[in-house]
């Protein structure tokens, strides 16, 4: 059965193929699946086309719920029709309602035949040959024959209004099968992939299929064009008012939970607002035009290869919405994180115009319109080094820096050691909490003691000499005679010749040296020390082979009191 007004699918060549298979997407779906970084959407592509036992068929994009698709069930296909007006024999057709005698159709009377409004949605019941048709109506025969050859069969369609049940004969041609007449049902994206996958004996796991649908509905969004719509960039004082809780569409996920989000904190934002190297990206909400569900601060930072512009940690209230913030760097030449957290040995990606993508980690460095000291500082996650004396911001500890902006609390400034936090970060172990351990020197190991780090011990079977006894003359070098039997007479009675009488010959096991190789050590006389395994170092004792102990002077807590502003 051919379809009908469903061009949506690819092309006409292609058409046929999805006419006999049984997994068919919609040219947009697969123009999303072209779009989308992942080997998932690579398989799906692989598998449209195949025939598989699926019910859920015919997908299309849902550009209003991107976490959703369109589906139509696949054993509707066919069956369901929708009815449109033609200009051919329909109304010749409709006189015959009531007529054809055995043909399946209600009898009923020509007053009571009532005709489908256009769209009208019902079933295919039957469609009829045209020697059925003739049987029925022989004086029709030449009518019927046009009909049929013209392509155009007649059907049974069938349909309810106001629960009662109407029947009528149309030509084919009236009606509009396929999946084109049957309406769309939902399905979540994720739900529906794991069910394809599965029947397909495809195996992703499910942060693989998950990581698929972020970027899917990602660049369903970009055909909504969002990240022109519903991104914006602001700067100053509208930096603190969507900072603010206020402003978030909920509470929900990690901007929900960002620290920087009370009343308190409006006063740390003060380097954020006072400096145009600061802007803030937001995701307006599509509920609420002035809240916010996601943002992200945007640092100019200075002169760097292949772009100065950096997007900082992603605050969303959904995790799908992360891939949006992405896709937006990427069309504005931003780099991005690519794991949103707090790491200073997180990458930033930079992607290239030819398709590649730049990695750099803690390389970065933003200098200040206004440096020097500020009342109270936010939580950084990134850019969280600060010099104070330069003006400039790092993202890495590598850097001469006074400052790590990560405390909550902001400090107030009062204080030019601790910015009135009243705790600075400890000299002795670098804010590290721990220190080298000095046994070893941050080896985590120490020299043996049993071998005095030569990784060789005593032979204790040769007692280091590295030979033995001989077992044979027992270290004399010299064995009985085997002439005499060690007598020094022959069996006349005469001096042995073969030892001169002395009855002894030179040893044949050591060739008269009465010393033999240690078997143990094989003549060197050391064996591989047993403490150690022959390395020479053994675990430290005192940092329990971690090369650091926890520093004295801060408890391992990484911060002190600060020795300027303390009682």
């Amino acid at each position: 059965m051919k379809l009908h007004k469903y061009d949506e699918f690819i092309t006409e060549s292609h058409l046929q193929l999805l006419l006999e298979a049984n997994v068919n997407f919609t040219k947009d779906f697969i123009s999303i699946l072209g779009k989308v970084d992942s080997p998932i959407a690579l398989k799906l592509l692989d598998i449209e086309g195949t025939e598989l036992d699926i019910n859920q068929n015919y997908i299309d994009i849902n550009k209003d719920k991107t976490d959703t698709l369109f589906f139509k069930p696949d054993d509707k296909v066919g069956k369901v029709a929708k009815f449109i007006r033609s200009s051919g024999f329909y109304l010749s057709l409709t006189y015959l309602l009531g007529k054809v005698e055995g043909g399946g159709v209600d009898k009923v009377e020509e007053s009571d035949v009532i005709t489908p409004e256009d769209g009208q949605v019902g079933q295919l019941v039957k469609e009829y040959t045209l020697d059925e048709m003739v049987g029925f109506l022989p004086d029709f025969k030449s009518n019927l024959e046009y009909m049929f050859i013209t392509g155009n069969p007649i059907v049974l369609f069938q349909w309810v209004k106001n629960g009662k049940k109407h029947q009528i004969l149309v030509n084919k041609g009236s009606l509009s099968t396929g999946p084109g007449a049957v309406r769309s049902s939902e399905i979540a994206v994720g739900r529906f992939v794991r069910t394809l996958l599965t029947k397909y004996g495809a195996k992703f796991n499910d942060s693989d299929i998950e990581q698929f649908v972020y970027k899917y509905r990602a660049e369903v969004e970009k055909q909504k064009d969002v990240l022109n719509r519903r991104f914006k960039v602001v700067e100053g004082n509208d930096i603190k008012k969507y900072y603010h809780r206020n402003q978030y569409e909920s509470d929900s996920g990690s901007l929900g939970s960002s620290c920087m989000r009370y009343d308190r904190c409006q006063n740390y934002l003060s380097i954020y607002t006072n400096n145009s190297q600061c802007k803030l990206l937001l995701l307006m909400s599509e509920t609420d035009t002035d809240k916010i569900c996601g943002r992200a601060i945007l640092w100019e930072m200075e002169p760097y290869e292949l772009s100065t512009k950096v997007m900082e940690r992603i605050y969303s209230i959904r995790t799908a919405d992360e891939q949006l913030f992405k896709e937006w760097a990427i069309a504005n030449k931003y780099w991005f994180k690519s794991k949103q957290d707090f790491s200073e040995y997180t990458e930033f990606k930079f992607h290239k115009e030819d398709g590649t993508v730049e990695k750099r980690q803690g390389e970065f460095s933003v200098k200040l319109d206004n440096k020097g000291e500020y009342s109270y500082y936010p939580y950084m996650d990134s850019f969280k080094y600060y010099d104070p004396y330069k003006g400039v911001l790092y993202n890495s500890s590598n850097f001469d820096y006074e400052y790590e902006l990560t405390d909550t609390d902001g400090g107030n400034g009062s204080c030019s050691e601790c910015g009135g936090r009243g705790r600075v970060g400890c000299d002795s172990c670098d804010g590290d909490g721990t220190r080298e351990c000095y046994e070893c020197s941050g080896r985590g190991t120490v020299e043996c003691d049993d071998c005095d780090g030569e990784g060789k011990e005593e032979c204790h079977i040769c007692d280091g000499d590295g030979e033995l006894d001989c077992s044979t003359c027992d270290g004399e070098g010299k064995e009985d005679c085997e002439y005499c039997g060690g007598d020094g007479e022959d069996e006349n009675g005469e001096k042995c010749g073969e030892c001169s009488g002395t009855g002894k010959q030179e040893c044949s096991n050591c060739d008269g040296e009465g010393k033999k190789e240690c078997y143990k050590c094989e003549g060197d006389g050391n064996l591989e020390c047993r403490n150690c395994d022959g390395d020479g170092q053994v675990e430290c004792g005192d940092c329990d082979g971690g090369g650091e102990r926890e520093c004295g002077d801060c408890d391992g807590e990484g911060r002190r009191d600060c020795p300027e502003c303390v009682d």
